[in-house]
């Protein structure tokens, strides 16, 4: 007995530790995730491989849980506008103008499904219930600028013209890295720069302190290394951001930086204000004077600002037409037609397809309503809150500095936000953050987990059905993957060789039967193929 048991506490002990690696590995691989094998180089395997961690996330969580025989959960004070918001969400799909887009996305962006939020917030839960302490959180946020540090050195490259003759578009004037578009590489940045700022000002906290030069060369080299090495990430992250030529991204930066500066002006001494006060100067000239046709461009480009206010005229009126659910999650390319401005006719984008109300508020109000609006905004509201205490009220230390950093990198993301939408990096990073604010702000507090004993029959049948649910599971992402992949090659087939086409896209249909656009693609293969010689005509389905 004592063995088994010791035994199990070894398996429980490799459970945990595999769980918060796969966290770890998440944050460092989504990001950096290209395919060239998919319709949708970069977002669709971002989506799809964080719907692989979570299913993997989820299950050793529940069978953690199920061998402990409870399963323990960090209560928050926001699950009154995360439940509620789910279930508007829920209720929103269900009676959405299409089911499918709603509960799966639109095809080509893929975020901000029902089942994208769902795996969000499971990814939150699971992260307050794996990390518990300041080291978790920091091992995580070196991979999360680690992931970050490989994005912007190919930024650069980008910069420099490494892909120019690979990619359509001319990435050497406005890069965009593995995030494939400048402004979402710009949203991403502005999520990490503020991160790797509160390790810079930890770092180095120690030689703001000192008050003779003498006395800083005392120093050991290891403190001094690690002040030069995020000094060069800051300097590479700021030349990638630049590189975007992003004014949503410029700009979120410098607003939030400009606050979380007046935050630490107000708390720090008087020695430590003049070096920030310097610093902001610094960092605000420099993104000025080295790239000033970005900043610039909010007055010059009138044009794309004017299309802007368009959209979201029509997009007020669809949401005056659909107040209480909207229209479905993701259904704007739908919805937004009968409310299209005429003036989107005079413009340069007369003939494009909204699929997005470029303001992430405007666009969930439009896919579940006001009320999935206010109870978004509020959970917004009430963390900044939580987290402002914390900040005017604690002692400045480095779990301090983190918490400064985290926030005015979920700030950063609301001001880009504002003025674009999320993709999956930096959904995936607003909530996560989020939950790692939550830890910090309450490390000084002893945790208090909510466990739910379970009885032996529930346990065992708990166990069985999450093994079931897993397999079921991979067994449905699988097969969506190989359509996607087989649905590519049928479709570099149509012109070639229609009768390939036609099998290769008949497969993806039988994989995953649910995609409009897969069927579209098997009508024009049968189409051409028919109209090939009788002999190689291929059969009706």
């Amino acid at each position: 007995m004592p063995n088994c048991k010791l035994n199990s506490e070894k398996f429980l002990t490799f459970i945990s530790t595999f769980l918060e690696s796969l966290f770890l590995l998440l944050i460092l691989m989504v990001p950096l995730s290209v395919t060239l094998f998919t319709s949708e180089l970069f977002e669709w395997p971002k989506m799809m491989l964080t719907y692989l961690f979570t299913i993997l996330i989820l299950f050793l969580f529940l069978l953690r849980s199920f061998l402990q025989r409870k399963i323990a959960l960090y209560p928050t004070p926001f699950e009154k506008f995360i439940l509620p918001f789910l279930m508007l969400l829920t209720l929103s799909t269900l009676f959405s103008l299409n089911f499918y887009t709603s509960f799966w996305g639109y095809y080509s962006r893929f975020n901000g499904s029902l089942l994208s939020w769902f795996s969000y917030f499971i990814l939150f839960y699971v992260f307050l219930a794996v990390f518990k302490t300041k080291e978790q959180l920091s091992r995580f946020l070196h991979f999360l600028l680690a992931s970050a540090a490989i994005v912007s050195i190919y930024a650069v490259l980008q910069k420099l013209g490494i892909d120019k003759n690979f990619w359509v578009q001319h990435s050497w004037e406005r890069v965009f890295s593995t995030l494939g578009q400048p402004n979402w590489l710009a949203a991403f940045l502005d999520g990490v720069i503020p991160i790797a700022l509160a390790f810079f000002l930890i770092k180095s906290s120690e030689l703001i302190k000192f008050c003779c030069i003498k006395q800083i060369f005392k120093l050991r080299l290891k403190g001094w290394l690690s002040v030069l090495a995020l000094l060069s990430l800051l300097i590479l992250f700021a030349f990638s951001l630049i590189f975007t030529q992003s004014r949503s991204g410029i700009a979120g930066l410098l607003g939030a930086l400009g606050c979380g500066v007046f935050i630490l002006i107000i708390k720090l001494k008087s020695k430590l204000k003049l070096f920030l006060l310097g610093l902001l100067i610094f960092a605000t000239a420099f993104l000025a004077l080295t790239k000033s046709s970005s900043i610039s461009s909010f007055l010059t480009e009138a044009e794309t600002t004017r299309i802007r206010l368009i959209v979201w005229q029509g997009t007020l009126n669809l949401i005056a037409a659909h107040p209480i659910l909207g229209t479905g999650p993701e259904t704007f390319a739908y919805a937004f037609l009968p409310f299209r401005p005429a003036q989107l006719n005079q413009t340069s984008e007369w003939d494009f397809v909204f699929n997005k109300p470029h303001n992430e508020d405007l666009g969930i109000a439009a896919g579940s309503g006001l009320p999935g609006l206010i109870l978004y905004i509020a959970f917004s509201v009430a963390l900044s809150f939580r987290t402002l205490k914390f900040l005017l009220k604690e002692k400045v230390d480095s779990t301090w500095f983190l918490v400064w950093g985290i926030l005015m990198a979920e700030a950063t993301l609301w001001i880009t936000n504002f003025f674009g939408f999320s993709v999956v990096v930096t959904q995936l990073l607003f909530v996560l953050l989020a939950a790692c604010l939550l830890i910090l702000v309450s490390s000084r507090q002893p945790a208090k987990f909510k466990e739910y004993h379970l009885s032996t029959i529930l346990r065992n049948v708990g166990l069985a059905f999450t093994m079931v649910a897993t397999v079921l599971a991979l067994l449905f992402w699988s097969r969506f993957w190989l359509a996607e992949v087989a649905f590519v090659q049928g479709k570099s087939y149509l012109d070639s060789d229609p009768a390939a086409a036609f099998k290769k896209l008949q497969l993806t249909v039988k994989l995953n039967p649910w995609e409009p656009r897969y069927r579209e693609k098997l009508a024009q293969a049968y189409a051409k193929a028919a109209a090939t010689d009788g002999n190689q005509r291929p059969e009706l389905i």
